[in-house]
């Protein structure tokens, strides 16, 4: 006699083993700590290119947009976007918002945000401090060994 189907029991154990497998994987891959290194991937370019804008930005006109002093700042996009209850350990103490969207028209199309940012607030700080300009993240997510530093930039 000829067997030409599966038995209920084959099926359970080859679904068992499939089931142990893509478990092993998923584990593995760990798509948490993927999803963070990719969050902060994006947080390096955002702040790459903020503080390219604003290097280009002080070439051309030969000052910093206005706003940008020795006090780490929030960075916004909007008027109505509040400083008050931002967390920002990267930077320390926050001393207000930062609205540079006008003055970084020309060098950048729209102000980048963090990829957990919600609101008008871009979750970026800026100061310009002992020559140098630093830009940062507020709250990058942990990595391990590939930490996320601000940009920072001196000027000579």
């Amino acid at each position: 006699m000829k067997r030409s189907a599966f038995t209920l029991l084959e099926l359970i154990i080859v679904l068992g083993i499939l089931a142990i497998l893509f478990s092993t994987i998923f584990v593995a891959l760990k798509p948490s700590q993927k999803i963070a290194e990719a969050h902060n991937a994006k947080r390096r370019l955002d702040i790459e290119a903020i503080a390219n804008a604003i290097v280009l930005h002080r070439e051309d006109g030969g000052t910093f947009p206005t706003g940008i002093d020795d006090q780490a700042r929030l960075i916004v996009t909007d008027t109505t976007s509040s400083c008050t209850g931002t967390s920002c350990p990267s930077a320390g103490s926050i001393a207000g918002c930062i609205n540079i969207t006008n003055d970084l028209r020309h060098e950048l199309t729209t102000i980048p945000k963090d990829p957990k940012a919600t609101d008008g607030r871009t979750l970026y700080y800026i100061r310009y401090k002992d020559r140098q300009l630093e830009v940062g993240a507020c709250n990058p997510e942990p990595e391990g060994k590939d930490s996320l530093l601000p940009s920072i930039v001196t000027y000579r």
